[in-house]
């Protein structure tokens, strides 16, 4: 947008007390080639004459169009940190105070045009009129309106008169006539309480549809007229004035917001000649007093126009910033049951506490972690957005108070995984970058994140076109990742302690110190759950992951401490999904080195069976696959590769000794065992067959082909079968174990009883 200019064209001035002298206005409405008219076209604040005046919209801060002074800073940018991207576009959008729905649905406005005193304009004829046409029209409503005319005729020419207001080029003609001079008298003398809302609500009108004010109308009093109806004992007085004072303050801090951005730019802007009383200022911050029992629209008028404010930031909004206005709001926000001023009042905290972080804490300690956790469940998006901020701005630099309420919020992280798919973007991103300042405050609080399918969730989300949510999203990502090797840094500092504990003659979980060092173990959960999902996968998975993984589960073995089943359980589900085809023939070299000797060791020195029964069946899964790519095994190669070397000496010196001790463990470990024979005889061949003769192994297999024996199936005869083909057995060893007359026996049972497996097809 192009800035927009509020001073006065040269020659555009005009004595307040000549009623038929509107040059300024007309210039002011009618200068299409000015950069402020320009500005508004594409904006399109300029409403079309046939547009319903009355409807509420949305929009940004409408007089503030400096390039560089965006309350969110440049959204092209590259973000740089948190608090570059827990702002969006709506966190500054401002919506009407005059005539807002929300706030109070406005009565019938219609007027009697037969019953007027002079022949009506519309709208498009009043825009269309000469000069001369336009002082005449206007002199002959000031004198319906100001001279000794009976009070039916007065309001009959106001409500007309509102019809014409409504319109940005019109607004500006008539706010910039003597016509508000005018009323700005009759609303001090006048009796009639029906006159005086009129007279203000059409003032607020003009107001809220004008966007060129001349500095006269500074010095007319119509702060000061305004801020005595606010004293009225009428209810309905007090809530238009409230209106009409809201628009004219926003306007001014928009003036001074626009003269702090020239300055910040270099540039000339003459300084506004506004100014608001402290008087007013204490008047407004009476209203919001929830004891006062102050009629509760008046109050919402006031706290939309301190949300409107608050969207500019600048002096405005730090003098309204104080203690006691940001706990009043808290009270509306936590007493009130109009939904549409509880979501106002919190959105306007929010705009109010991020241009004053001292007030952050108290605020947070007044209304409460549970309530600003409970509005994330709101049903108003507003609503959750404005918590969303307050609680990013207490993460930022959370008092001790705040960190403990968080604590105890266990649905907290429930509640902000729901809201990650919401259909606001905005709070979509402002979820992401909560999440990141938990993760960062406490990696607990990522565990918990991803218990509740935080990954799978970023999976689906990298598909987003929004680039600012790809930033959020990014930012996570990223510090989740650069989690891994920092909580393998904190768990190998806490096993040193646990190795060295027990080496001196102390037991590990012996110790109130020692459940201290598990807390980086606990933490540990959060790996497998990253590398079960695409995205995360590739990242974190590396070389030093497995190393590390294996070395951690070789070092946990004989140690006691509290976590100490749940931390085996998560490395051994780590290795499962690091043994996946693609990262087994990424890091083969690794895993053969490192991995597979620890499996080995694991195998034989657990004394826990289920730790036993992962480590085979992930050294038979890893084996079943090398064995079969020529790039990780090759027996027939003159230089095979260094993966094919490390693979023999483990099986001969390591696994088949220990083949024996596997056969009688706990089921299902024989059967894997026999599974993963299979493999290697039919991979590796007579090495394997000579090692095993060299231990004894063939007459254990053939002692299992028997009827009643529980080892005796279709693995143990596979590998019979290929034991009986090798040269390497002798038929004095199979005369000696008796396999012919044992097959025969277990082949005539599965004749009989149609056994298929044993069956010959």
């Amino acid at each position: 947008d192009q800035e927009l200019d509020f001073s006065a064209p040269q020659g555009a001035q005009f004595e307040a007390g000549d009623s038929m002298s509107c040059n300024a206005a007309v210039v002011a409405a009618h200068d299409l080639t000015s950069p402020r008219a320009d500005t508004l076209r594409k904006s399109g604040r300029a409403r079309s004459i046939g547009e319903d005046f009355g409807e509420d919209r949305r929009c940004q801060p409408e007089r503030s169009g400096s390039e560089t002074h965006s309350p969110c800073g440049d959204m092209d940018q590259e973000p740089a940190s948190v608090q570059d991207l827990m702002w969006h576009s709506s966190d500054v959008s401002v919506r009407p105070i005059v005539l807002n729905k929300r706030i109070e649905r406005a009565g019938e406005t219609g007027f009697d045009q037969a019953s007027l005193a002079f022949e009506p304009m519309t709208l498009p004829e009043m825009l269309a009129a000469s000069q001369d046409e336009l002082e005449k029209f206007l002199a002959l409503i000031y004198r319906s309106i100001g001279g000794a005319t009976p009070l039916s005729e007065k309001m009959n020419t106001l409500a007309y008169f509102e019809s014409l207001c409504c319109h940005s080029a019109s607004a500006n003609i008539l706010i910039n006539s003597s016509l508000m001079t005018l009323f700005l008298k009759l609303l001090r003398t006048a009796k009639s309480v029906p006159l005086k809302i009129r007279l203000t609500t059409v003032m607020g009108i003009m107001l809220r549809h004008a966007t060129f004010i001349a500095d006269d109308l500074a010095g007319s009093g119509i702060v000061e007229a305004l801020t005595d109806a606010l004293r009225d004992r009428d209810d309905r007085l007090r809530r238009t004035a409230m209106a009409t004072l809201g628009e004219l303050i926003f306007y001014v801090a928009t003036q001074r917001s626009e003269h702090e951005s020239a300055r910040e730019q270099g540039l000339e802007r003459p300084m506004s000649v506004w100014t608001i009383s402290s008087s007013t200022v204490m008047q407004i911050v009476r209203l919001l007093r929830v004891g006062e029992k102050e009629d509760e629209t008046v109050q919402h008028y006031a706290v939309k126009m301190l949300e409107n404010v608050g969207a500019h930031g600048g002096e405005w909004t730090l003098r309204f910033t104080s203690q006691e206005v940001t706990l009043s709001l808290v009270n509306i926000c936590t007493t009130t049951k109009n939904e549409y001023l509880r979501a106002t009042a919190s959105s306007t905290l929010f705009r109010l506490l991020r241009h004053s972080r001292n007030l952050v804490n108290v605020v947070v300690d007044k209304i409460g972690v549970r309530h600003c956790v409970r509005s994330l469940r709101d049903q108003q998006p507003k609503i959750q957005q404005s918590f969303l901020n307050i609680l990013n701005l207490a993460l930022l630099d959370p008092n001790s108070r705040t960190r403990n309420a968080l604590a105890q919020e266990k649905g907290l992280v429930s509640d902000l995984i729901n809201l990650l798919e919401h259909a606001t973007t905005a709070i979509r991103m402002k979820s992401y970058v909560c999440l990141l300042s938990l993760s960062r405050l406490d990696a607990r609080w990522l565990l918990a994140a991803c218990r509740a399918k935080l990954p799978s969730i970023m999976d689906r989300a990298t598909k987003t076109r929004d680039p600012r949510l790809t930033q959020c999203i990014k930012l996570l990502r990223d510090h989740m990742i650069q989690s891994v090797p920092e909580m393998f840094g904190h768990i190998k500092a806490e096993m040193d302690v646990l190795r060295r504990r027990k080496f001196v003659g102390g037991t590990a979980g012996s110790t109130g110190g020692a459940k201290a060092t598990g807390s980086a173990m606990q933490l540990f959960p959060i790996v497998p759950l990253l590398i079960s999902t695409d995205s995360f996968r590739g990242p974190v998975i590396d070389s030093p992951l497995i190393c590390k993984v294996a070395l951690f589960l070789q070092q946990s073995e004989g140690l006691n401490f509290p976590c100490q089943a749940e931390f085996k359980a998560s490395l051994l589900t780590t290795l499962e999904l690091v043994c996946q085809r693609p990262e087994l023939l990424r890091f083969q070299r690794q895993i053969c080195d490192t991995l597979l000797p620890v499996l080995l060791d694991l195998l034989q020195r657990s004394s826990n069976s289920d730790t036993r029964f992962l480590c085979l069946k992930l050294f038979t899964d890893i084996t079943q696959l090398y064995l079969g790519v020529p790039e990780v095994y090759d027996k027939a190669s003159r230089n095979p590769p260094p993966e094919t070397v490390l693979i023999d000496n483990l099986v001969s010196k390591d696994l088949l000794p220990a083949y024996k001790k596997l056969l009688v463990d706990e089921h299902p470990i024989p059967l894997y065992a026999q599974k993963l024979l299979v493999s290697l005889l039919q991979g590796i061949g007579d090495p394997v067959i000579e090692r095993a003769c060299e231990l004894d192994l063939p007459s254990t297999f053939f002692s299992f082909l028997s009827l009643e024996h529980s080892n005796n199936n279709v693995h143990n005869a596979r590998v019979c079968k290929l034991l009986l083909a090798s040269p390497c057995i002798g038929a004095s060893a199979i005369a000696d174990s008796m396999v012919v007359e044992k097959v025969l026996a277990i082949l005539q049972y599965a004749i009989e009883h149609s056994v298929q497996p044993w069956v010959p097809g």
